[in-house]
């Protein structure tokens, strides 16, 4: 069902009326003077500064210029949620099949009918357009700088900062009382935060064709999708059909690339594409490896690709897509597989708090599992070797962050080692995506309750959220990509490679139970039954392997007929 927007013109009539509403001072009787002649201020319409959330050498660059006032801004405010709904929403599984139209919740979700209709009052400036989302979670506003400027008591400027020009508010921006207890972030006031980043390298084996290639991979050091399925327990029987794993991307794919790879493994499910916004124009390598893992390991999964133009709030408009597109469905599994990222400082405050809620959103409401690539450099994500620094949005603590394995397999395919991904010889100067699998302790986000177990609480632990949680090989796996056969590498491999393991493992357990499970709860309350294969050897340039939950790869790699039974016996318990 299609979202249909709501837009508002707002007069000087409207603003009266808002005014009119104020309490006033009690008048005196029989027309004798009031003893207070002033207005009584309501505390709900005072004033408090809202923090964009910059990192202070962001937030005190000089300014070198102003932006224009004619600038179209395209802001997303976020509300707070009522977590006992969601918790009553959410849990960690839900029966197969039963309807749901969560937009019927929304104001028990977000904010009610009455609240919008109190916050777009204050948010319906002159020309503003306004669209309330169907969770009543988000409300997209388009206005010119100059009319948000005023809004806000602020004024946008830009300022440099390293050689990078982007703008802001010269100071913060002031919205009333009631506005600011109803919000997470408003997003769009600065252009700071950067796009996400890809991270997959590719190593071409075979001479670019015109022609569409056969299926026989070139080199025996590549690990094609049946030694994968083989070292990981996948069960021929599970083909994933019946689920659905969803790919955010910020490119386009190579379409004869993956067409040739579709028809290779035999892949017979859904495959669709929505464009979100302005769709990318550049053919990238992400896109098409994304599609290929899952592919490849569940060949009768649906596939949907939500993709657009790649900005620093790309991220942000394609879930928010994804949480109103599925908010009407019938619940079935489903998985979301993001290999896109960024370091934690090069996002500000607000952005970080809007996707946090919008992940925890799919996870809770729309029982949804959500994998992201914890990036590919090491210990060190914002490329500084030896500054310490984790991804986002691997760090939020609905998200399952996936690490990554160098694998070793014998000649059918089984296990028969497997290190933490890392390079022994990094090149210290610059981070080309392979030093090795992310890790670490979040500056921004708070340890969830659930991340427990053995080997979590370390001499490195400090409250922060810590990652990843899981992980998967990362290292010399076979894609064609724009008529050549090569290797691949890179977490943003190993998290869709874990989707699309767990949509075969919830395909079993609907089948057998008529349940599925989603969210990180499910992954650390399975720990201490062998669900995974604990990765022991291997470091990520700071942090070494160790026995039970660890920086390189959290609790191991899938070993799925153990976290099958595991889960199995938690359903029908």
């Amino acid at each position: 069902m299609s979202l249909k927007g709501r837009w508002y013109r707002w007069t000087l009539y409207t603003l009266l009326a808002v005014f009119a509403a104020l309490p006033l001072a009690a008048c005196g009787d029989g027309g004798t003077q009031a003893q207070n002649p002033n207005p009584t201020p309501n505390p709900a319409y005072q004033r408090v500064p809202y923090d964009v959330g910059l990192p202070p050498e962001a937030k005190n660059a000089p300014k070198v210029g102003d932006l224009p006032g004619d600038t179209m801004l395209n802001l997303n405010i976020t509300f707070k949620t009522d977590d006992k709904v969601l918790e009553q929403l959410g849990g960690d599984k839900a029966k197969d099949g039963e309807e749901i139209d969560l937009s019927k919740k929304a104001n028990e979700i977000g904010i009610t009918d009455q609240e919008y209709e109190q916050l777009k009052q204050f948010f319906g400036v002159d020309d503003a357009k306004l669209e309330l989302g169907k969770l009543h979670t988000n409300l997209k506003m388009q206005a010119k700088a100059a009319a948000v400027a005023s809004l806000l008591q602020t004024k946008f400027v830009y300022k440099e900062l390293k050689g990078r020009k982007f703008f802001a508010p010269e100071k913060d921006p002031m919205v009333p009382k009631f506005v600011s207890d109803k919000i997470v972030a408003i997003t769009g006031l600065e252009s700071y935060s950067k796009a996400p980043k890809q991270s997959a390298t590719f190593q071409p084996l075979t001479p670019k064709s015109t022609k569409v290639a056969d299926c026989n991979v070139p080199s025996s050091k590549l690990l094609v999708p049946e030694q994968v399925k083989a070292a990981y327990g996948f069960d021929p029987r599970w083909t994933g059909k019946g689920t659905i794993i969803y790919l955010p991307e910020f490119e386009l794919y190579d379409k004869a690339g993956v067409q040739n790879y579709l028809d290779c493994v035999g892949y017979k499910g859904k495959f669709s594409t929505i464009d979100v916004g302005q769709p990318p124009t550049e053919v990238g390598l992400e896109a098409t490896l994304d599609i290929e893992m899952v592919a490849g390991l569940a060949p009768e999964a649906d596939i949907v690709v939500y993709q657009t133009e790649n900005s620093g709030y790309a991220m942000e408009n394609v879930f928010q897509q994804i949480i109103e597109d599925a908010a009407k469905t019938n619940k079935q599994p489903q998985m979301l597989s993001l290999s896109w990222g960024l370091a934690e400082t090069n996002a500000s405050r607000s952005q970080a708090r809007a996707i946090a809620q919008q992940i925890k959103l799919l996870s809770t409401t729309h029982h949804m599992s959500v994998f992201v690539a914890s990036g590919d450099c090491g210990a060190f994500d914002g490329g500084v070797y030896g500054n310490l620094e984790v991804d986002f949005p691997a760090s939020t603590p609905y998200a399952l962050g996936v690490g990554g394995t160098q694998l070793t397999v014998d000649g059918k395919g089984q296990r028969m080692n497997e290190i933490v991904w890392g390079n022994p010889s990094p090149d210290k100067a610059e981070c080309k995506n392979d030093w090795g699998s992310g890790g670490g302790v979040s500056t921004v986000f708070e340890q969830p309750s659930w991340q427990k177990g053995d080997g979590v609480q370390n001499k490195y632990s400090n409250g922060g959220r810590q990652l990843p949680d899981i992980a998967a090989v990362a290292d010399m796996l076979a894609v064609y990509y724009e008529g050549q056969w090569g290797g691949i590498g890179g977490t943003s491999a190993a998290a869709p490679i874990w989707a699309a393991a767990f949509a075969t493992v919830n395909q079993a357990l609907v089948a057998n139970t008529g349940y599925f499970f989603f969210g990180p709860r499910t992954f650390y309350a399975v720990a201490d039954d062998n669900a995974y294969h604990d990765v022991v050897e291997g470091n990520n340039q700071y942090y070494e392997a160790a026995q039970g939950w660890d920086y390189g790869t959290g609790m191991g790699t899938p070993d799925l007929e153990k976290l099958y039974t595991a889960l199995e016996k938690q359903a029908k318990s």
